[in-house]
């Protein structure tokens, strides 16, 4: 019996785009892990740095009194939402990613597909912090992250469907104009 030749065809050379968005992908994925990767201790400091910060631009801004209390009390609210932001820049290169290389050549699969990459992500980050210092794995962390990722990649989604849609529209409006001036010239 003889076996089946498998040939495999050379790859096209990835184009800039395909490029670009694996990247930015995997830049994404690396500073998700980074941040991670940081103690409890130090993880705190950093995200109350971050927030002292921003809260002294509002208040000096828009002349408000911001004690700190308020910071200390607010610094969960800035790490979950801080997880969801970085989840969604995730969902926007992922989905953009996976629409660049084709494997995957529906817009809607692509998101599909960013979201899945992002669940996995997300749950390899929580398995990581267990063995971090003062860190622990939190399965509502997984929910926000892959909300993050959902609005992330459905942007992408939305977007592409929009800009398809106002193709359409001056494709076929550029279609009239051009039967309108064939009937006009046929008139005179």
């Amino acid at each position: 019996m003889k076996k089946p030749k498998i040939t495999v065809k050379p790859s096209a050379k990835p184009s800039v785009k395909q490029i670009v968005y694996t990247c930015l992908t995997a830049a994404c994925v690396a500073v998700i892990f980074m941040f991670s990767a940081q103690d409890s201790e130090t993880s705190s400091e950093t995200s109350r740095t971050v927030l002292t910060e921003i809260t002294e631009f509002i208040s000096e801004t828009f002349d408000i009194a911001v004690s700190y209390d308020q910071v200390e009390g607010a610094q969960n609210i800035f790490r979950k939402f801080a997880h969801f932001a970085e989840y969604t820049l995730l969902g926007i290169f992922a989905c953009n990613m996976f629409r660049e290389i084709r494997a995957i050549e529906r817009k809607r699969r692509a998101a599909v597909a960013a979201v899945i990459f992002g669940l996995a992500v997300a749950v390899s980050d929580e398995i990581h912090q267990i063995f971090v210092p003062g860190r622990a794995a939190r399965v509502t962390d997984v929910l926000i992250d892959v909300c993050g990722v959902c609005v992330g990649a459905g942007f992408v989604w939305v977007v592409g469907v929009v800009v398809k849609s106002v193709g359409r529209r001056k494709d076929s409006s550029e279609d009239n104009r051009t039967e309108g001036r064939k009937k006009n010239n046929v008139q005179r």
